[in-house]
């Protein structure tokens, strides 16, 4: 089987079959490279695809210049948030996992599982590139009907990935991958709209407290 088989049958492998495809992945020691790069084209084509598609389907005019310029780089601007969730958000789950007594599981192995996880995604992103080729506001429409559904397949694929990364139970899982980092965005909200930057400093430096007394013993 060559290298582009092989990447295209593990990322189809990916949306059917989850946990045995990641375990592959994990298994064969493959690099963080494939899924970054999905992550980062995903993360270019979606947020490039989406303004460039509203302002086409809608016939929003160029004139303006602030508007050309940030459909210019639309898609610079959303890898930009992109990657810097990825990060935020990877951390969460693992600091999640080990407060929770999970010992297994690396970081980088939580990369790769948030990244992979977009692969459903690449559906919403052939019917954005559909609308704004066809200056559609059909496909436009579709595109965004598509885009609840293939967040909850990205989701199952994460909580079946974080599963076998931390070795845990499915419900254990939607806790630290999904319920988890749901509260402490929720909670670090709440307190900054309260107190300010304290609301955002005080549940972090909470989290690694708990983090590293987890580590430690």
């Amino acid at each position: 089987m060559s290298d582009l088989e092989d990447t295209l049958y593990r990322v189809g492998k990916l949306l059917i079959s989850p946990r045995e495809a990641f375990y592959v992945h994990l298994a064969g020691k493959y690099s963080l490279s494939l899924p970054i790069l999905i992550y980062l084209i995903l993360s270019f084509s979606l947020s490039s695809l989406l303004a460039k598609s509203i302002a086409t389907a809608l016939w929003i005019p160029k004139i303006i210049s602030l508007l050309e310029v940030i459909l210019e780089f639309s898609g610079a601007i959303g890898v930009t948030i992109s990657v810097s969730w990825l990060i935020l958000y990877v951390t969460l789950i693992h600091v999640i996992a080990r407060i929770m007594g999970h010992l297994s599981g690396r970081w980088d192995e939580t990369l790769s599982a948030v990244a992979f996880s977009a692969v459903p995604h690449s559906f919403t992103a052939f019917s954005m590139s559909l609308a704004y080729i066809f200056s559609s506001y059909e496909f436009l429409l579709i595109s965004l009907a598509l885009l609840p559904l293939t967040s909850i397949w990205s989701l199952y694929i994460l909580i079946e990935e974080v599963s076998l990364i931390y070795d845990s139970s499915i419900s254990r899982s939607i806790l630290i991958s999904f319920l988890g980092p749901l509260s402490f965005m929720i909670v670090s909200i709440l307190l900054y709209s309260i107190t300010g930057l304290p609301g955002l400093i005080i549940p972090a430096a909470s989290m690694m407290i708990l983090y590293y007394w987890r580590e430690m013993r």
